[in-house]
């Protein structure tokens, strides 16, 4: 393996989980952002090598399928590798596996070049990872769906106020906040979760999924 591919141990923490000992959304994106940004840095185009020119990565949409949930107090072994790039975008695989090296969970995100000061996105022509041979394992075979525009008539509004640790360090809102403002809303029981999820930049953000029974977690 060559550094194509990046992988890390973590120690999941007390604040990884909810109230009924379910690793929540919030660290799964998280694991995966961090690693990522990680993986950009190693590869000398991470947050650091690109703010000089005043462009940042950008995380436009995510996708994952959770399989089982992890102990309190163990490790796991979070993996990452990028795709070949697109006309305008980056897709990035991600792995989370337990001690036995199953999956936890599995994710594909979707990053985008911003230019800071112009607010515009970057074409990734001059941008590139420093290989040629790219990991051509997938955690999805398909496509990422077309978000559809959906109305709110009807709707239960609920107003955020942002707050301070909500941001992240280039001043905007950490794409884990935007899952935590959801899901408080959500207040999910004990014996369900949600099973698949996506994000995307139509009115900078929209979450949907299915919630199952625990029960229906083992597969």
């Amino acid at each position: 393996m060559g550094n194509e591919i990046y992988e890390e141990l973590f120690r999941l923490r007390v604040s990884d989980f909810d109230c009924f000992d379910r690793l929540t959304l919030c660290a799964i994106l998280d694991l995966s952002q961090d690693i990522a940004g990680k993986h950009a840095a190693n590869l000398h185009v991470g947050y650091d090598d690109l703010i000089s020119n005043d462009v940042v990565w950008m995380l436009l949409r995510t996708r994952y399928e959770f399989y089982k949930n992890p102990e309190l107090h163990t490790s796991v072994n979070v993996k990452t590798w990028p795709r070949v790039k697109g006309r305008c975008d980056f897709d990035r695989d991600t792995l989370i596996l337990d001690n036995e090296g199953d999956i936890i969970c599995k994710l594909q995100s979707k990053w985008v070049l911003v230019d800071v000061k112009k607010r515009r996105l970057i074409l990734p022509r001059n941008y590139d990872y420093p290989f040629k041979d790219h990991c051509l394992d997938k955690t999805f075979d398909t496509p990422f769906d077309k978000l559809d525009d959906f109305s709110i008539e009807g709707l239960e509004e609920h107003k955020v106020q942002t707050q301070f640790l909500d941001l992240d360090h280039n001043g905007h809102i950490n794409n884990v906040s935007y899952v935590k403002y959801a899901l408080n809303i959500i207040e999910l029981e004990k014996d369900y979760y949600i099973s698949w999820n996506g994000f995307g930049d139509k009115n900078e953000f929209k979450l949907y999924g299915q919630a199952y029974p625990a029960s229906a977690a083992d597969y």
